[in-house]
């Protein structure tokens, strides 16, 4: 019986459920599902080209200054890339050839997050987030010559749009009181169109 007693005391604060209140933190965690491949997306579809994606993965950490607005950053990574090989061919001159080419991309996003939760019960939470921050997303495109292994390979790096912007609106589902899942239902910009994940709150 003591054993129950004792049992029942240690999870019992696991399931209570309780709004998010001023002074809260969150960290959570998703991953893009819908979207998010941009300008690679359509190349894959148009060319017929094979292109890998990873991502966007997210981070994103709240802290709630009232019981309706959280602050905080969002911090996500996605990677795009595709390679080819032109095939052999012999060129104008009579010279065989043969180039393979590799183009990626790597963005990150450091973006500041405020987040205005309109609903905010005891297990869901409804939210509308605006973020702004720093884009780093070079591209890099090489072109090795498999014909002449004197020929050194050709590497262009390419610089992009730097400023970086997202809004979404999202919902969390909370399991227990401190465990919960998210998922943006719509986001444009700066990250997926819906992506989903896991919420802690401390």
């Amino acid at each position: 019986m003591k054993i129950k007693i004792l049992t029942l005391l240690i999870l019992t604060p696991l399931f209570i459920f309780s709004q998010l209140r001023s002074g809260d933190v969150l960290i959570e965690t998703n991953y893009g599902f819908v979207g998010g491949k941009g300008l690679w997306g359509t190349i894959a579809k148009e060319a017929g080209v094979p292109v890998s994606f990873f991502g966007p993965a997210t981070l994103r950490v709240q802290y709630m200054s009232s019981d309706k607005l959280g602050v905080g950053v969002d911090i996500n990574y996605s990677s795009r890339s595709l390679s080819g090989n032109t095939g052999t061919y012999i060129d104008e001159n009579g010279f065989t050839q043969n180039f393979s080419y590799d183009l990626t991309q790597n963005v990150i996003r450091f973006m500041f997050r405020s987040s205005l939760e309109f609903v905010n019960n005891e297990k869901l939470q409804i939210n509308w987030a605006n973020s702004v921050g720093y884009r780093a997303s070079p591209w890099t495109f090489t072109v090795t010559d498999n014909s002449n292994a004197t020929e050194d390979d050709l590497s262009y790096d390419f610089g992009s749009w730097p400023l970086a912007f997202r809004t979404a609106i999202g919902l969390r589902y909370m399991l227990t009181d401190a465990i919960g899942i998210n998922i943006e239902i719509i986001g444009l910009s700066g990250g997926s169109l819906m992506n989903g994940g896991v919420s802690i709150k401390l």
